[in-house]
């Protein structure tokens, strides 16, 4: 049986631009997917305080587990700031092609 081609396929890979930053809680530096490019369907969740699709979408861009494992030690009031800071942060340039 033939499988069927998805109605409203992307036409090409979604790119996930990503952000460095520093926090005000941490020390190092995060790299993280910027927070624009969350789908509409995280952004819910977070609206609703589910947490597991932001947590899936770290997982799925490959960020350091060792960056997770800290936002998940976040507590209700470092959250807020630690949101501001990756929200603000700007995006890591792309590399230059024959560089």
């Amino acid at each position: 049986m033939p499988v069927k081609k998805k109605k409203y396929a992307r036409k090409s890979e979604r790119k996930i631009p990503m952000v460095r930053f520093e926090s005000e809680i941490f020390e190092d530096t995060f790299e993280l997917p910027a927070v624009s490019s969350f789908d509409l369907k995280t952004q819910s969740a977070l609206m609703k305080n589910d947490v597991d699709p932001l947590f899936e979408k770290l997982t799925a861009a490959k960020v350091d587990p060792e960056a997770i494992e800290a936002i998940y030690s976040l507590d209700r009031d470092e959250v807020g700031a630690f949101m501001k800071e990756w929200g603000a942060a700007g995006e890591i340039p792309a590399p230059k092609s024959g560089a």
